[in-house]
């Protein structure tokens, strides 16, 4: 089992994951970004060009992410499972790698055990994990390249694939997203330099020139194919997404930004960042530069260093806080912090450990309580019953696991917890806080045209027709009027010129760019129940009308059908409708 549990974690992890990144609930605006260029990929031919939904250029992202979305696409046909599969699996290889990477590395077995034990219970790991963007992708092959200058630098007789992983990792990172990986290679290049210097070891160590040439080449080809084409200028959106839009000069920022950022890591990672602190107040757990002990001691140095770099570029960065931009370094810090837990004297170890799975059981059993009065709020107790017996009966199983006498089995339990409550939890609180439509929009479009014989127009924010594409297995296909305008402009022109026999989606913000041709349709209205606010609901407890709040609260979108074209509505062909908007 031992031998195999790297595996294992990496397919629990999995398993655990795609049941709900296949489906629409966990649907992130950037994702459109990426599933809309890997749609154009696939119908223009042409993979080497990013494109928005209205047809512009996006350049601001290297193609990587898109080649992994479309190559899904092209296999498995559009939809959430095919849009997320190559990052489950992604995430599911880092939790594997940083499993082996502490044990060759640290001479430690349990080290790499606890560091995946520690990724698999990360909340923004598990996020990252199920979107479909570059921020796990880039941390795999960050991670893949970490591995290999660790082995460079560290281990004495390093073989010749660790040069390949170091290079050709950093180089396929940054074609993923860019600058980040670069910066990587010239930290690591420098830290071996000042390693080497002490222990006099020649530098030519680390330099191998097949692969750094290999690696360097895949780095820069897309942007100089792009430069080529588009003219220099096509690299200055690329350079304002990197730099030119994410710093501030401000002094404030580089006093407490980067502080916070530290912050932000450490409550990223609870509840292991307590743990690892609360072992080090106990006992000295931090690595001490001596015998055996030198190597974990130099890689937990590697990693201090990096983060602190980290912490200081986006700590700086002008829009604040961003929990995205921690996903790289996790998987690093997730190594130290195993270390940190290793090096502890047994019995401190699980009496610690111990008191945080009872802390973590009782927060569990809150939200569970919480989330189920919600639900029968809102008139749902077979949900909210479903949901108690589901997370009761997980961590019942959790404790009693936990019983066993091994200190590493009571992590187990902790951080298998963790990752089967994290995405639970978010399954059965995102319809409320963060209702999906394009469900819904789908739904209604199979009952008005069942044989997608219309075309259809989206005139929303640009998330809406990406989502619909996705929700309807790419049988609904619509186009999207670029409302980048205000105030918001008349549409109706453009509508009769252009789609006059199209059937229209407009969502409530929008109304008015249609209003000279609602005449011409027959309305329907889609309801996006959620989006509730606390101090509505208790309004409407006091008035007594809670269910009607529940029913009739929510985010409306209007379906239009042409009058003269639809057969439901050929009887009001000679009529004037009075439409639901002049109701409004």
């Amino acid at each position: 089992m031992k031998k195999n549990c790297a595996w294992v974690l990496a397919l629990l992890f999995i398993v655990a994951l795609l049941p709900i990144a296949s489906t629409m609930i966990v649907f992130h605006p950037d994702e459109r970004h990426y599933s809309e260029a890997a749609i154009h990929m696939i119908s223009s031919g042409d993979f080497l060009t990013p494109k928005e939904i209205d047809g512009t250029l996006r350049l601001i992202k290297p193609p990587i992410t898109y080649w992994a979305i479309a190559g899904n696409y092209a296999l498995w046909g559009i939809s959430p499972f095919s849009l997320r599969l190559s990052f489950i699996l992604a995430a599911g290889l880092i939790v594997f790698y940083i499993y082996k990477i502490g044990q060759d590395l640290c001479y430690k077995n349990d080290v790499g055990e606890i560091a995946a034990l520690i990724l698999i219970s990360s909340p923004q790991f598990i996020m990252a994990a199920f979107r479909a963007n570059p921020d796990i992708l880039l941390t795999l092959f960050i991670l893949i390249s970490a591995n290999g200058f660790l082995h460079l630098i560290i281990k004495p007789g390093p073989q010749k694939h660790h040069y390949w992983e170091a290079y050709l990792g950093a180089g396929i990172a940054a074609m993923t997203k860019g600058l980040l990986p670069i910066l990587f290679v010239i930290y690591s290049l420098l830290f071996a330099y000042l390693t080497f210097k002490k222990t006099k070891t020649p530098f030519k160590k680390i330099i191998h020139a097949p692969s750094m040439f290999t690696g360097l080449f895949i780095a820069v080809i897309w942007y100089l194919l792009i430069m080529r084409i588009y003219g220099l200028n096509s690299i200055t959106d690329f350079y304002n997404d990197q730099i030119g839009h994410k710093i501030t000069p401000s002094y404030l920022k580089l006093l407490i930004g980067p502080a916070l950022f530290i912050l932000a890591y450490l409550l990223n990672l609870l509840p292991w960042s307590a743990i690892a602190l609360t072992i080090s107040i106990k006992q000295k757990a931090f690595i001490k530069n001596k015998d055996h002990l030198s190597s974990l001691y130099d890689i937990q140095k590697f990693i201090l260093i990096w983060t602190a770099i980290s912490a200081f570029i986006f700590g700086i960065n002008k829009d604040g806080i961003n929990m995205r931009y921690m996903t790289p370094f996790l998987p690093l810090i997730a190594l130290w912090l195993a270390a940190v837990i290793s090096r502890a004297k047994e019995s401190i170890r699980r009496h610690v450990i111990k008191t945080t799975i009872f802390i973590i059981t009782f927060i569990i059993f809150l939200l569970t309580i919480t989330t189920a009065l919600i639900y029968t709020l809102i008139n749902d107790q077979i949900w909210a019953t479903l949901l108690l017996f589901i997370i009761t009966s997980v961590y019942l199983i959790i404790i009693l696991i936990e019983k066993r006498n091994k200190w590493i089995t009571a992590c187990k339990a902790l951080a298998i917890g963790i990752l089967l409550a994290f995405p639970l939890f978010d399954f059965a609180l995102s319809p409320i806080i963060i209702p999906e439509i394009s469900l819904k929009i789908v739904t209604q479009l199979n009952k008005i045209d069942p044989t997608n014989k219309y075309q259809i127009v989206c005139i929303s924010v640009s998330t809406i027709p990406s989502k619909i594409k996705i929700a309807s297995r790419g049988k609904r296909m619509p186009l999207w009027y670029n409302i980048d305008h205000k105030p918001i402009v008349d549409y109706s022109k453009r509508i009769r010129a252009n789609n006059p026999n199209a059937i229209l989606i407009v969502s409530e913000k929008f109304l008015p760019g249609v209003k000279n041709c609602r005449s011409n349709y027959k309305w329907h209205t889609v309801i996006n129940k959620g989006h509730y606010k606390w101090k509505d609901i208790i309004k409407a407890v006091k008035n007594n009308n809670l269910q009607e709040y529940i029913e009739t609260y929510g985010k409306k979108f209007f379906i239009g059908i042409p009058l003269q074209n639809h057969p439901v509505a050929k009887d009001h062909v000679t009529q004037r409708v009075k439409s639901i908007f002049d109701l409004l």
